[in-house]
């Protein structure tokens, strides 16, 4: 054999094994940060859900409240005990 083939095809392996082993690292990076993203996503999703139920429950006691306020003065007054003469 040629020894500028064997030294071509050398020098062409260790470029595609070095190809394969960036694609590796590559992907093995891109998953972990994939998965850091998701993880922040659904913290977020979190803190959404529990800042609506937080915001649902100061809507009902402000609502009851003001229910509670609406009742009490549409009623009508109290009756005024009569003195005796």
């Amino acid at each position: 054999m040629n020894p500028e083939l064997i030294s071509e095809l050398s020098s062409s392996a260790l470029i595609g094994v070095l190809l394969v082993f960036v694609l590796k690292y590559l992907t093995k990076d891109l998953s972990q940060e994939l998965h850091k993203q998701y993880e922040i996503i659904c913290d977020l999703i979190k803190a959404k859900n529990q800042l609506t139920q937080t915001i649902n429950d100061n809507t009902n006691e402000i609502t009851d409240s003001l229910n509670r306020i609406e009742g009490m003065i549409d009623a009508p007054p109290p009756p005024r005990p009569r003195r005796r003469k």
